[in-house]
């Protein structure tokens, strides 16, 4: 089941959380956190120049989520074929 995005700002930017993590806690870190490989094939397959603030207004875009709790999966294009999770603040 999917579901609309209902988050404050914080879980897209906290405004601290910029560098990859194993366990991000923003959407922008769990973003950053996609290996170069992988992020290179996925803006291509999209149709995306590579830009973050371009893949954040995209995420935003497809507002969509498979889940409400942590680690909360967070879909960059509309099939839901690229993710990315992201965790609570713990």
């Amino acid at each position: 089941m999917a579901y609309s995005h209902s988050f404050t700002r914080d879980f897209y930017d906290n405004g601290k959380s910029y560098r990859p993590a194993e366990k991000p806690t923003t959407v922008w870190q769990a973003l950053a956190s996609i290996p170069d490989r992988e992020w290179s094939a996925m803006c291509r397959a999209l149709g995306q120049t590579g830009d973050m603030n371009e893949m954040m207004a995209l995420v935003k875009k497809t507002d969509t989520v498979t889940s409400l709790k942590s680690p909360v999966e967070v879909w960059i294009d509309v099939l839901g074929i690229y993710t990315v999770l992201v965790h609570d603040v713990r």
